[in-house]
């Protein structure tokens, strides 16, 4: 009901990413000091840090705080649980960094989008992929519904506009199969998306300034608000 901060910690260096349980009673926090910090909400001392191998450029924590998955710019994806600062499992075999992560609210899925153009899915045992997606884009945002049945992504083009096969695309998958369900193009990047919780809708943000709402049965936008 304040404006004022009930704590405040100060880390190594700037701050690219913060997740916070359903409950709101755990905080996962990336930095550019190559850590990422795990809070309880009733005080500023980290419950526990986690090392990465460089900039932390993602993290997302399950709806019970017990698994937070991590993107850092070591080229890596890792998930950690709350109990432990070693990785449950490291994925190593993206060639660049992954730009945005996101784990499902029962902490069994984890969506990856890489800057070398694609989208992984993993479960949460091993670090294999269920399945890679290869687009046109840098994945520069994920998000996965509650049960890990649906996933969107959303991209940029990297060849900053001299090629249409590379345009900006919002991108629908289920975790049944690497193609996407359907894909929508804009004329910007698109820098982020979310989708709600049973996956039937999803909304996106792009640098053409425009907010875009969809269902999950196809690309026509529900309505867009510039």
């Amino acid at each position: 009901d304040s404006g004022t901060p009930l704590w405040t910690y100060t880390t190594g260096y700037l701050v690219r990413s913060v997740s916070i349980s359903s409950n709101g009673s755990s905080i996962a926090v990336g930095s550019d000091d190559n850590k990422v910090y795990l809070f309880s909400k009733d005080s500023n001392a980290p419950i526990r840090s986690y090392a990465t191998g460089d900039f932390v450029s993602s993290v997302s924590i399950s709806s019970d705080g017990s698994h937070i998955t991590v993107g850092s710019y070591d080229d890596k994806v890792y998930l950690f649980s709350e109990d432990s600062g070693t990785p449950l499992w490291t994925y190593t075999g993206a060639t660049e960094y992954p730009l945005s992560s996101s784990i499902s609210s029962d902490g069994r899925y984890v969506v990856a989008g890489m800057r070398n153009f694609n989208t992984y899915l993993f479960g949460k045992d091993n670090n294999t992929p269920i399945w890679v997606s290869k687009t046109n884009n840098y994945i520069y945002s994920v998000s996965i519904s509650s049960d890990g049945s649906y996933m969107a992504a959303g991209g940029a083009d990297p060849s900053g506009g001299s090629n249409p096969e590379y345009a900006p695309r919002v991108y629908f998958f289920s975790n049944a199969d690497n193609t996407p369900l359907w894909t929508y193009a804009t004329a910007s990047t698109v820098n982020a998306v979310s989708i709600n919780s049973n996956g039937n809708y999803m909304a996106a943000g792009s640098g053409d300034n425009t907010v875009y709402l969809f269902s999950k049965d196809d690309n026509t936008p529900i309505w867009t608000y510039t």
